[in-house]
């Protein structure tokens, strides 16, 4: 009986650095886009970085923190753009009009770990779960990213600590 609990203890403490890797939850920061004067592309910024808060906050890899200090990853949130693509996956030009659920949303999204920063886009158009292009389909999607990438890279995160 003593023998089998030193086997499970030892298995344990040897175990315990991959399993506490993967099973890491990463501290995360969402910049909150700001200016003296906000204009029209500052407000969607902002609301943009709303709802991938509220998509980051269900992902159970990571948790939201409200200190730049405290967090792993940093993510920003620097552009969304509607494009109106036609019937054959081509965009539109600029100044053709239609229907605005035809819009496909794209936010841009930067994050950023230590010395490493890479930029994403997410687009609505990729979101299956929605017949609707909304912007809270484009960041569910930026949100998704982030967070396989969270998964993809636990140790590194977590020694970044």
């Amino acid at each position: 009986m003593t023998h089998q609990v030193i086997v499970i203890g030892i298995c344990a403490v040897l175990g315990s650095g991959t399993v506490a890797a993967q099973d890491a939850i990463i501290p995360v920061y969402i910049v909150q886009p700001s200016a003296p004067f906000a204009d029209q592309a500052l407000r969607n910024r902002q609301e943009s970085t709303r709802d991938l808060a509220a998509a980051l906050h269900s992902m159970k890899s990571l948790k939201l923190v409200d200190d730049r200090a405290m967090a792993v990853v940093v993510v920003e949130v620097l552009d969304r753009r509607e494009i109106l693509p036609d019937r054959v996956g081509r965009v539109r030009p600029e100044g053709d009009v239609g229907r605005w659920t035809d819009r496909v949303k794209t936010l841009r999204v930067k994050f950023t770990a230590g010395d490493f920063s890479t930029e994403m886009d997410a687009s609505s158009e990729e979101a299956h779960y929605t017949l609707l292009p909304t912007w809270k389909a484009a960041a569910a999607l930026a949100a998704e990213g982030i967070d396989r990438w969270i998964r993809r890279h636990p140790e590194k995160l977590v020694a970044m600590r």
